[in-house]
């Protein structure tokens, strides 16, 4: 299966849906609630000094990838470290440079090393190592679904067909089937780098949630508020919105900060970082789909306010809105109906985190 696709955005949907200036759409509360299963409170600063994707297991057990040793920690409902695996190197199961890592609730972790060039699945429940080459690319991001393991990247040989002064880009989609060992090619999404067409989704460093059926969800990373979903079989895209959502401004602290990362960067890579900071964030913090196929979008939202769901049907009808935990800062991990938060914490040595439930 190899389909090429061209991303536009539904300009006539846009405008039949758009409403005037000064109109704001209203927030209603979701039909449904998240409520607290178990937390994780873990003080391990030699363990996971460096904790990221972590994930959680069908038995209840928590994953933490720590990416300062590139070890894959394995932890117990209560917190106890049960297991450690990896660290550097460049033998089987050993990991020298992560840059992503996508946990599966049955105990495969898959980890992509960008220095080694290969994908390892750690199997933290049979204790089992299997290793693949790492297609040339950037942004390379892993998702597991029913049928395998998805991998996304793009190619680093971009443009290789000039069409006129238009430079295509392109993201590769491919699907590793654990049982087979093969890896096929099933969707490509080919973007114009130069001279863009007015109605092209910038696509270069979107993400993609994908459902199991293949079908993902995306979004530009910019102010607009878009989310599309794109069957890859059918080429079939719908659009998910609300119309008169107004962007978020940024404040001048938010901007000092962002001026003062854009200097760290330029310190550390030797590269000038001069432009302005941006006037507005980016429309959302993250997005996916549910159980139910319904689709939940975090919305960025003024400096000091909580962070809100809005969460739409299968077929992107606004349902209603809801905060996540007062606790929370970030979504982590999601499967099924269970979402992963990572708490706020005063104490760079403490890692917390909540599963919850969505209840109807």
């Amino acid at each position: 299966m190899f389909k090429i696709f061209r991303l536009i955005l539904l300009l006539s949907f846009v405008a039949a849906c758009a409403k005037s200036e000064g109109e704001r759409a209203q927030d209603s509360e979701a039909p449904l609630s998240l409520r607290e299963v178990t937390s994780w409170e873990i003080n391990s600063p030699e363990a996971i000094p460096n904790p990221s994707y972590p994930g959680v297991l069908a038995d209840g057990s928590l994953i933490v990838i720590d990416r300062s040793l590139n070890t894959i920690n394995h932890f117990d409902a209560n917190g106890d470290l049960i297991q450690t695996f990896g660290g550097m190197g460049r033998g089987p199961g050993e990991y020298s440079t992560i840059t992503y890592a996508a946990v599966n609730p049955d105990g495969r972790v898959a980890v992509a090393d960008v220095t080694n060039a290969r994908i390892t699945i750690q199997d933290v429940v049979e204790d089992t190592v299997v290793s693949f080459d790492l297609d040339n690319g950037w942004h390379t991001r892993l998702s597991w679904i029913s049928e395998g393991l998805i991998i996304t990247n793009n190619p680093f040989r971009v443009g290789a067909e000039s069409r006129g002064d238009s430079i295509p880009g392109d993201i590769i989609m491919r699907r590793y089937d654990p049982v087979s060992g093969s890896k096929e090619q099933f969707f490509h999404l080919e973007l114009e780098l130069q001279d863009l067409p007015p109605d092209q989704i910038s696509c270069t460093f979107c993400e993609f949630r994908f459902m199991d059926d293949f079908t993902f969800f995306t979004s530009p990373p910019d102010t607009s508020y878009r989310i599309y979903k794109m069957d890859p079989s059918t080429q079939e895209t719908t659009l998910f919105t609300r119309p008169g959502v107004p962007a978020v401004r940024l404040t001048e602290s938010e901007q000092e900060e962002w001026r003062d990362e854009r200097v760290r960067a330029s310190e550390m890579t030797g590269v000038a970082l001069d432009e302005e900071p941006p006037t507005h964030k980016r429309r959302f913090v993250d997005y996916f789909s549910d159980h139910a196929g319904r689709l939940w979008a975090l919305v960025n939202v003024p400096q000091n306010e909580q962070l809100r769901f809005d969460i739409f049907s299968p077929n992107a009808e606004y349902i209603g809105s809801l905060e996540i935990p007062e606790e929370a800062e970030s979504v982590e991990f999601i499967s099924g109906d269970q979402i992963l938060f990572k708490y706020r914490s005063d104490d760079p040595d403490l890692w917390k985190a909540g599963l919850y439930q969505i209840d109807e």
